[in-house]
C-alpha cells in the first residue's frame, strides 16, 4: 500500500495527516500534482495547502508573501485541470489558503481560517492566567493514548447536547458521524494521537477531554475538545495548556488550533492570543462531463 507519510511529518493542516482523515471518514488518499487529496467514491477534495516546515500566510497583496502565493495558483491550477479530466470524478472540493482561478463562478465557496500559537509560549498572566490556576485547582489532568468507556459517554453526551444549539453553533449530522468514530482514532494511533483528559478533584469524575495529534515533526493539532455540563472553570483552558506543554517536550514548535468556526470558538483562541496562521477557502462545485459525441470529435 502507498503511505503517504511524507505529507503528514510536514503537515501544517489536519488534512494532511493521513491517519487522522482515514480514522474519521471513508476517504481514501491520492497524490494530485505536489498535494494530496482524498477520494469519496466519486468526490475528490483537494487539500490545497503548503506542506512544509516554514508557515508561509498566504496574504494578498503581501510582497515578502507573493512568490510563493503565485507559486501555488499555479500549482492549484494545473491540478485542478487535471482533477477535473478524471473520468470517475462528478465534484471536486477544493481547501486551500488562495482561490485559484480555475475554480468556477457557479462553485460554493466559504471562507474561514486556521488559528494558531507559537510555541514555547510566554507568561500567561491577567484574567487567562487566573483561569489557569482555578483549573489546575479544580482539576486534575492526565496525558495517554488510551481510549476509554468515559470519554466515549463523554462525547456522546456532547453531540447530545450541541445538537440541541441554535444556529451556527449546532452540530452538524456530518461532525457527529465523525466523532463517533473519535475512539477508533484514538486506538489506531498509538504514539501519534494523545488524550488529554480532565477529572474533577471533588468527585474524580471526567470533565473535559482534548485530543491532540502529535504526528507531524513540528506542528501540533488541538483537533477535538469535549466538557461535561459540570466542568469547572478553567478547564478548556488546562487542557489546552497541557498539550501546548507536552508539544513542546516533544520538540514541536507550533500549535494549530484549528478553524475559527464561529464566534465562540474564535473567542476562546483569541483569548489565548492564537494569530489568524492560514486562510482557508472551501469551495465545491460538480464536474460537467463531456458527451461521448463531444469526445469523439474532439479526437
Amino acid at each position: 500500500m502507498q503511505t503517504f507519510s511524507d505529507f503528514t511529518s510536514r503537515a501544517l493542516v489536519p488534512e494532511h495527516l493521513e491517519h487522522y482523515v482515514r480514522a474519521v471518514s471513508t476517504c481514501t488518499p491520492l497524490r494530485m500534482g505536489p498535494f494530496l487529496a482524498w477520494r469519496n467514491t466519486t468526490s475528490l477534495i483537494l487539500a490545497g495547502f503548503p506542506c512544509d516546515s516554514g508557515l508561509p500566510t498566504f496574504a494578498e497583496g503581501s510582497p515578502v508573501q507573493e512568490p510563493a502565493r503565485t507559486r501555488l495558483l499555479q500549482d492549484l491550477d494545473q491540478t485542478l485541470q487535471e482533477a477535473q479530466s478524471l473520468p470517475w470524478v462528478e465534484t471536486i472540493t477544493l481547501l486551500a489558503p488562495v482561490r485559484p482561478g480555475a475554480v468556477p463562478g457557479n462553485a460554493t465557496c466559504h471562507e474561514d481560517a486556521y488559528f494558531g500559537l507559537d510555541l514555547p509560549m510566554g507568561r500567561l498572566g491577567g484574567k487567562l492566567g487566573n483561569m489557569l490556576r482555578r483549573g489546575r485547582t479544580l482539576t486534575e489532568i492526565t496525558v495517554n493514548d488510551t481510549w476509554s468507556r468515559e470519554h466515549e459517554a463523554l462525547v456522546a453526551q456532547a453531540v447530545r447536547v450541541l445538537g440541541n444549539r441554535p444556529g451556527e453553533q449546532r452540530l452538524l449530522p456530518e461532525h457527529a458521524r465523525l466523532f463517533a468514530r473519535l475512539g477508533h482514532y484514538v486506538t489506531a494511533n498509538p504514539g501519534k494521537v494523545c488524550c488529554y483528559s480532565a477529572r474533577r478533584r471533588d468527585n474524580g469524575s471526567l470533565c473535559g477531554l482534548v485530543l491532540g495529534d502529535h504526528a507531524s515533526y513540528t506542528t501540533s493539532f488541538y483537533l477535538f475538545a469535549f466538557r461535561s455540563p459540570d466542568a469547572p472553570p478553567g478547564t478548556a483552558d488546562v487542557l489546552l495548556h497541557s498539550l501546548c506543554q507536552h508539544s513542546v517536550e516533544l520538540g514541536q514548535v507550533r500549535c494549530n488550533l484549528g478553524l475559527g468556526i464561529h464566534g465562540g470558538i474564535r473567542f476562546f483562541k483569541a483569548k489565548w492570543g492564537a494569530s489568524l496562521w492560514m486562510p482557508c477557502h472551501e469551495c465545491s462545485w460538480s464536474v460537467k462531463k463531456r458527451g461521448f459525441l463531444a469526445r469523439l470529435l474532439s479526437r
